[in-house]
């Protein structure tokens, strides 16, 4: 609902093209890494609930933004 919220005037072409600096995220990745993300950080709680000394994976969020191309995701 949050995102519903805040991407509610956005275009499609907005979301491909405004980012956040030259070497930026455009709103799309953004939107994608919140995704992937949200389901990496529930595997971790469920590891950490589920063993005493869990080791948790950790990830190159960068190269998973690229080997993903989220920018060539849609926005819906």
């Amino acid at each position: 609902l949050i995102l519903d919220h805040i991407l509610k005037n956005i275009s499609e072409d907005q979301a491909h093209d405004l980012n956040d600096g030259p070497e930026g995220w455009s709103i799309i990745e953004i939107v994608c890494h919140l995704r992937v993300f949200d389901e990496i950080f529930y595997n971790r709680a469920q590891m950490m609930l589920a063993q005493d000394h869990p080791q948790l994976p950790s990830y190159d969020h960068e190269a998973m933004a690229i080997e993903k191309d989220y920018q060539a995701e849609e926005l819906a």
